[in-house]
């Protein structure tokens, strides 16, 4: 069953603003829940308005029995939670979507939810052993989500012009070569970005290391008459990586290294270079707030009245913490402070003092003594 020309399922994706991964995954899972029920997308609504406007008991409607029948039918095939509680929550978007009710009822999570700790991540010579064993397309793409915490959504969707921008680079490919010769450890790559999954524009870094790789991996490839356009890294000409080729090729990093898993999932895949990033950071007792910044996150409300982003600040906190982020080089870290940096840590001190004070019950009454 195609369900992609239904109206039903091209208004769900018009009304919610779908991203393009995102219209697969919601065709995919309402697709096998159509199939299952051997209903369109339109028959479903139409015989649930029909069911509530009767006003049937939800215990009697066949929105229930479709719903419930297909969850036993998902456990049945032993799929994990997360991926029932996925599919099941696109099937109940849809109805909410036409304003149809759906039946309550509880997920039960038969199995043990993993804790990562930090020894379940690949470290710092790991990495190295990783750059050792992967052509110069995934040297480049790995050192650049490990120095920078880049997902795999924002990796593909990144063009030349935006390393060329993160680089500062007004030349040609022609003539990158000159990028090769630098020793400057303040050469770092200064991202703008937006994270693909939230749309939130931010700022992070890349290492020399990472602009070298990326750097040689252009020069070596096949490519003809690069224009600023394109995809920064390519499957095949100039198409963009796709998301079966990406983690294949992790896979097969993996597999090539010896890694094997941890619990459900491969030892390495790219959403561990994005963990690695922020533990590095973490450990190396860089402020929360920078390292929510620097990986995409929404800021609190609190932290967010206090501080606003200052580039500069966080690029001497990252080159502070520049050795942990690199594999095949040694450096030397230099630390700037500006006076906006120095202002934005007193800011942060006297933010912790009023939390701090906030946080005292009896602060209030004696405020009142005052008065």
């Amino acid at each position: 069953m195609d369900i992609k020309s239904d109206r039903h399922f091209q208004d769900l994706i018009i009304s919610r603003n779908l991203r393009k991964s995102s219209i697969k995954e919601y065709a995919k899972s309402l697709n096998q829940y159509c199939v299952f029920i051997n209903k369109n997308p339109t028959e479903l609504i139409e015989e649930a308005e029909n069911q509530e406007d009767q006003q049937i008991r939800m215990k009697n409607r066949n929105i229930k029995r479709y719903i419930l029948d297909y969850y036993k039918y998902l456990k049945d095939r032993n799929l994990r939670y997360n991926t029932i509680k996925k599919q099941l929550a696109v099937i109940k978007t849809f109805y909410h979507e036409y304003d149809i009710e759906t039946p309550r009822f509880k997920l039960v999570e038969d199995e043990i939810p993993e804790t990562v700790y930090s020894t379940d991540l690949p470290g710092h010579d790991e990495i190295k052993k990783i750059l050792n064993n992967c052509n110069k397309k995934y040297q480049a793409i790995i050192s650049t989500m490990a120095s920078s915490g880049m997902g795999r959504a924002e990796i593909q969707h990144l063009k030349i012009k935006d390393f060329f921008s993160a680089i500062n680079y007004s030349g040609n490919v022609e003539e990158l070569n000159s990028i090769l010769d630098t020793k400057d450890i303040n050469h770092v790559a200064s991202w703008k970005v937006f994270r693909i999954k939230t749309n939130m524009p931010y700022v992070t870094f890349s290492s020399p290391e990472s602009i070298k790789l990326i750097v040689e991996y252009l020069l070596a490839s096949e490519r003809r008459n690069m224009k600023i356009e394109d995809p920064l890294f390519t499957s095949i000409g100039t198409r963009a990586l796709t998301n079966p080729a990406f983690e294949g090729m992790f896979t097969t990093i993996n597999r090539r290294c010896g890694f094997g898993k941890t619990g459900y999932h491969h030892y390495f895949s790219s959403h561990k270079l994005r963990k690695f990033f922020a533990t590095t950071l973490t450990i190396h007792q860089v402020p929360k707030i920078y390292v929510d910044w620097m990986l995409g996150h929404k800021i609190n409300r609190v932290d967010d009245s206090y501080f606003k982003i200052d580039i500069e600040a966080l690029k001497n906190e990252y080159i502070r913490i520049l050795p942990y982020l690199m594999f095949r080089e040694k450096v030397e870290v230099h630390r700037m402070e500006s006076e906006d940096y120095k202002e934005l840590q007193t800011l942060r001190s006297d933010m912790s003092s009023v939390k701090q004070f906030m946080k005292d019950k009896g602060w209030m009454e004696e405020y009142k003594t005052k008065l």
